[in-house]
C-alpha cells in the first residue's frame, strides 16, 4: 500500500509537470518558470516546442530539474537559432561532458543569449573546454557560471586563453572548482589582456594559494584591467598572498569589490581592501589621515592604513 501511494503521488507529479509545459505551448509570456519541476530528458521535446514556438520567450528557467545530456541535446536544437531568449538558467542538473558539448555548439550559431548558468552539472575540464571553444565564435554571451563542475587546470587555462580574446563576457563564475593556482595563474593573463572584457570574476574555493594571488595581483597593475569585482573567498591565501594583493590595489583604479575571507589572513586585510576599492569607487566619505611621502603614481587614499597593514603582514610573516 505504501508503494502503491508512493508511485499514486508521483504520477501525480509526473502529470502537474506535463500539464504546466504543454500550457506554454503556444504562450507569449516572456518568462517561461520549470525550475524544480522534476522535469526530465524525456519531457524535454515538449519544452523545446514551446520554446521555439514562442517568439516573445526571453528567460527559461530550468534550474533544480532532472535533465540529462539528451535533454540538453533537444534544447540545443531549440536554441540554436532562437533570436529572443537571452537567459538559461540549467543549473543543478545532470547534463554533463556530453551536455555541455551541445550547448557549446549550439552556442557558436546562437546570437541571442545573454546569461548562460550551468552550475552544478558535472561539466568537468572537457564541457570547460568545450565552452571555451565556443567563446571564440560566439559574440554576444556576457554571463557564463560554470560554478561547482570540476573544472580543473586545464579547463581554467582553456577559458582564460579564450576571454583573453573576447570582448563580449563580462561575468565569469568559477566558484567551487579546483582551478588552483595554475587555473588562477592563467585567468590573470585574461585579466590582463587588453581586448578582455571581464569585469566580474568568481574563484570562491578553489584551493588559490600565494602563487595563484601573486599573478591576480600582477594582472591588477595593469592599466587596461578591467576586473571591477573579484571574489577569493576560501582559498589557501596567506599573509603573503595578501600583502601582493594590496600592494596591486594601491595601483589598481578599476576594483571596487573584492572579497578575500575565509582565507587565512589577519582581519585589517579586510579594511584596507575595502578602503582601496571605496575608493575606486568613489564611494570614500571620510577622509583617511595621509603620509607626506606618498610614492609616486599612488593614489593617496588610505595609505596610512596599507602601510599599518603591511607592517602587520610583515610582523606575522616574521613569526612564521
Amino acid at each position: 500500500a505504501p508503494t502503491s501511494a508512493m508511485d499514486d503521488r508521483r504520477q501525480k507529479q509526473r502529470e502537474a509537470v506535463q500539464r504546466v509545459i504543454a500550457s506554454a505551448a503556444g504562450s507569449s509570456d516572456d518568462e517561461l518558470l520549470l525550475a524544480h519541476y522534476g522535469v526530465r530528458d524525456d519531457d524535454m521535446e515538449a519544452v523545446a516546442a514551446a520554446v521555439s514556438g514562442n517568439p516573445s520567450l526571453c528567460s527559461l528557467y530550468l534550474h533544480s530539474n532532472s535533465i540529462g545530456h539528451k535533454g540538453a541535446a533537444v534544447l540545443a536544437r531549440a536554441i540554436r537559432n532562437h533570436k529572443t531568449v537571452e537567459l538559461i538558467s540549467l543549473a543543478n542538473n545532470y547534463i554533463g561532458e556530453e551536455g555541455a558539448a551541445v550547448l557549446a555548439d549550439a552556442l557558436r550559431d546562437n546570437r541571442a543569449l545573454v546569461v548562460l548558468m550551468l552550475g552544478r552539472n558535472g561539466l568537468g575540464d572537457a564541457g570547460a573546454l568545450a565552452f571555451a571553444d565556443a567563446l571564440r565564435a560566439n559574440t554576444t554571451l556576457v554571463q557564463l557560471d560554470l560554478d561547482n563542475n570540476a573544472v580543473g587546470k586545464d579547463g581554467a587555462e582553456a577559458l582564460a586563453a579564450a576571454l583573453a580574446g573576447n570582448a563580449t563576457i563580462t561575468q565569469l563564475n568559477l566558484s567551487d572548482n579546483t582551478v588552483g593556482d595554475a587555473g588562477a595563474i592563467a585567468l590573470a593573463s585574461a585579466i590582463a589582456a587588453p581586448s578582455s572584457a571581464l569585469s566580474v570574476l568568481n574563484l570562491s574555493s578553489n584551493g588559490i594559494g600565494n602563487v595563484g594571488a601573486r599573478a591576480i595581483a600582477d594582472a591588477l597593475r595593469v592599466r587596461t584591467c578591467s576586473l571591477r569585482q573579484l571574489s577569493l573567498t576560501a582559498n589557501t591565501i596567506t599573509e603573503q598572498g595578501a600583502s601582493d594583493i594590496i600592494d596591486a590595489l594601491v595601483e589598481n583604479q578599476s576594483l571596487v569589490w573584492l572579497m578575500l575571507t575565509g582565507n587565512a589572513v589577519p582581519h585589517q586585510v579586510h579594511d584596507v581592501c575595502s578602503v582601496l576599492t571605496n575608493a575606486n569607487s568613489g564611494s570614500v566619505t571620510t577622509p583617511k589621515p595621509f603620509i607626506r611621502d606618498v610614492p609616486e603614481g599612488v593614489r593617496r587614499e588610505g595609505y596610512n592604513a596599507i602601510l599599518a597593514c603591511m607592517e602587520t603582514l610583515a610582523r606575522t610573516a616574521g613569526r612564521e
